[in-house]
Parts: C-alpha cells; sequence; structure tokens
C-alpha cells in the first residue's frame, strides 16, 4: 500500500539520498539539498547521519507516498577459508587451531571464528554459536527482518 514500509535495495534509493561507507567501516547517510529525510521518525537536519542496524529511513518524495528503506548491518554465516589478521585463532568449540586458508565460519553477530570441516564441523556442531546467541543453520537466513515490525 502506498506509504507503507518496505525494504528496498541501493538501487531503488531515491536520487537525493546516498549511503557512505566510512573509513571505520561505517555507513553514513548523506541527503541533497532541500530532501525530507526522517531517520527512525526524527529529521535528518544536517543531511548527514551516521546509520545503525536496523534504521528506518523514510524519505517524502512530493507524492502521496514516502519512501521507506531499512538498513541493516546483519551477514548471514558462510563457509569460507581463514584468513588470519594477526595472532592465529583457536576454535572456541574444539580449543584446536585454525589453519591459514582452512575453511571455517566467523559468527556474524561476536566475529569469532569456527572451524567447519566434515571432520570438524565446529561451527554448526550446536544450535548456537560457542560464544554468543547467534543461531548456527548455514542455510538459516538473516535473524531479522523488516516484516517483523508489523
Amino acid at each position: 500500500s502506498p506509504g507503507a514500509p518496505a525494504a528496498a535495495t541501493a538501487h531503488d534509493a531515491p536520487r537525493s539520498v546516498l549511503l557512505h561507507r566510512l573509513q571505520s567501516g561505517e555507513w553514513a547517510l548523506v541527503a541533497g539539498h532541500g530532501a525530507r529525510v526522517w531517520l527512525n521518525g526524527v529529521p535528518v537536519s544536517l543531511g548527514l547521519q551516521v546509520l545503525e542496524d536496523r534504521d528506518e529511513v523514510r524519505l517524502e518524495t512530493g507524492g502521496p507516498a514516502a519512501w521507506f528503506a531499512y538498513f541493516s548491518t546483519e551477514q548471514p554465516a558462510t563457509v569460507r577459508p581463514y584468513q588470519p589478521t594477526g595472532r592465529a585463532a583457536r576454535c572456541p568449540r574444539c580449543k584446536q587451531a585454525i589453519g591459514d586458508g582452512h575453511p571455517a565460519v566467523q559468527c556474524p553477530k561476536c566475529g569469532v571464528w569456527h572451524h567447519q570441516t566434515e571432520a570438524r564441523p565446529c561451527w554448526n556442531y550446536a544450535p548456537k554459536c560457542a560464544t554468543c546467541d547467534q543461531a548456527t543453520p548455514l542455510d538459516g537466513g538473516f535473524r531479522w527482518t523488516p516484516e517483523e515490525l508489523g
């Protein structure tokens, strides 16, 4: 229905709104001059706002309907080769080192690495991550969707 919140992709965004990735890894919403933009129901008065997980962005388009989008930082769990970023990682489930290039999963919530091979299925050995409450199915999809709001 017109004006109802809906998920949108970046290519759906009106030209008066831009998402920009900062050097810190955070995302900023940049609103063009004269754009009427709200973030979680509060006007973006200076044209720049750092976004947080689950933020709602609304833009008055000049017509009877507004444009809505939701911002999420959530990433699905995926198996990929482990690439050390400093000291070697130890799997919190089996307590063994994770070798460079070995198949592993980095928890999307807490960032801790777990083995994920046939011999060591540490990531999905239990229903939740060994260090937080993140669900471990590799085909589990996203934990949050905008549909949960309505």
